[in-house]
């Protein structure tokens, strides 16, 4: 009985965190009216307060996630791979909040119907928060975009696009001192079991928050903020 007793007092700080915010929410909750529209909100309040508390967590993840592995410093001049998708729009942004030299990258592949509207999204977003974006071609750095190189080459499209995204990355940003990625748990998992079924091991010493096997003069440092943070969270943060 005492043993079961010791691992009830045992709480992790999760549970903890969760329990303050369900007792906060019934303190708000309780303070407004019971009226007809009472009902919605005391839904929109604990809404958003508990959006409130998910996003204050993931802030905490990222910054932890951060220090854990030295991935970034305030001197550091960083570049924000920015394709104007959620992960790279969330990296994005806590970058920007906590470190003062943000810049957001983004390349523009060639690819009919999808990256004008991905490009205009990540415009508007750097607008709006007041990061400076800057924008690279393959159309003017190959003479052609993406599809026409595949056909030309007959290449696999997403290797040939990595290897010249990653080229054209390297090309301009060595002026940087870290390249931020929006990379997630999720997306490291399943490259890891990609790799283990292909027997790449090239590949898998690639992998971790700190991109490469080695460092080297010619490559900027790639780096994942979001190594440690789930899909789902994002999904929720975004």
């Amino acid at each position: 009985m005492r043993t079961a007793k010791k691992r009830n007092r045992k709480t992790s700080s999760s549970d903890r965190n969760f329990k303050r915010y369900f007792e906060t929410s019934e303190t708000v909750t309780r303070n407004l009216p019971a009226s007809a529209r009472g009902k919605r909100a005391v839904s929109e309040c604990a809404q958003e307060h508990a959006f409130a508390f998910s996003a204050a967590v993931l802030d905490k993840k990222f910054l932890s996630t951060v220090k854990k592995y030295a991935l970034l410093s305030k001197k550091d001049k960083i570049a924000v791979a920015c394709s104007g998708g959620k992960d790279s729009s969330v990296a994005l942004y806590l970058t920007a909040k906590y470190f003062p030299n943000v810049t957001a990258i983004a390349i523009d592949e060639g690819i009919p119907g999808y990256r004008e509207e991905t490009l205009e999204y990540a415009r508007k977003f750097c607008r709006e928060h007041k990061i400076k974006l800057e924008e690279y071609s393959f159309r003017k750095e190959f003479g052609m975009g993406l599809p026409e190189i595949i056909r030309r080459t007959g290449g696999n499209p997403c290797t040939t696009c990595g290897v010249l995204r990653r080229w054209l990355l390297n090309k301009n940003l060595s002026g940087y001192d870290k390249v931020v990625t929006g990379h997630s748990m999720d997306d490291e998992a399943e490259a890891v079991l990609m790799n283990l079924i292909k027997a790449n091991l090239e590949e898998q010493a690639k992998l971790g928050p700190v991109s490469g096997a080695r460092r080297h003069e010619g490559f900027t440092p790639r780096v994942k903020p979001l190594y440690l943070l789930r899909e789902e969270e994002i999904i929720r943060y975004a």
